[in-house]
């Protein structure tokens, strides 16, 4: 439980995405979290596209991201 540093908190994960690693992220986000550290859920949705994830289920704050 990282409150609003999810961001950052996967960011330093980079050479795990890049070697494939990852293959399911569950992740709680809380705008007002995210929101006191400049970050929103749309940044990190956007950023694990970008790494290759999409939303396979969500349930209020809870994410579950799954790579393609």
């Amino acid at each position: 439980d990282v409150q609003g540093y999810e961001l950052n908190v996967l960011k330093s994960m980079q050479k795990l995405f890049d070697q494939n690693f990852i293959k399911y992220i569950l992740i709680e986000m809380d705008n007002k979290f995210l929101t006191k550290n400049n970050s929103s859920t749309d940044e990190i949705i956007n950023f694990l596209k970008k790494e290759g994830f999409n939303i396979e289920n969500f349930y209020g704050e809870d994410f579950l991201f799954v790579k393609i």
